[in-house]
């Protein structure tokens, strides 16, 4: 089953066993905007954005985060071991 905020996002995800599984934080001011997402027994991974509302940092305290660089064509992502993956993109939208 699932849990929801007042604003219609996903909070939560339980099991079959009606146990958690699955947590998720929004922010306040931008709704559907998730910073946060945990799973149960695991580290919060957090989410930070530029001001259009891109993602440009995944963070991960006990694993690889990520960074996201975005230009007009492709969209870079290099993680916390300095290894970079290029997107290519294609029309105005990406």
């Amino acid at each position: 089953r699932y849990g929801w905020t007042p604003r219609g996002e996903l909070a939560a995800v339980y099991d079959r066993s009606n146990t958690q599984v699955r947590s998720f934080t929004y922010d306040d001011k931008y709704r559907g905007r998730m910073v946060a997402h945990r799973h149960t027994g695991r580290p919060e991974i957090r989410y930070r954005y530029d001001s259009d509302g891109r993602v440009t940092e995944q963070l991960n305290p006990a694993g690889l985060s990520y960074t996201y660089q975005y230009e007009k064509d492709r969209i870079t992502i290099t993680d916390s071991l300095d290894r970079h993956e290029v997107l290519h993109t294609a029309g105005e939208g990406g």
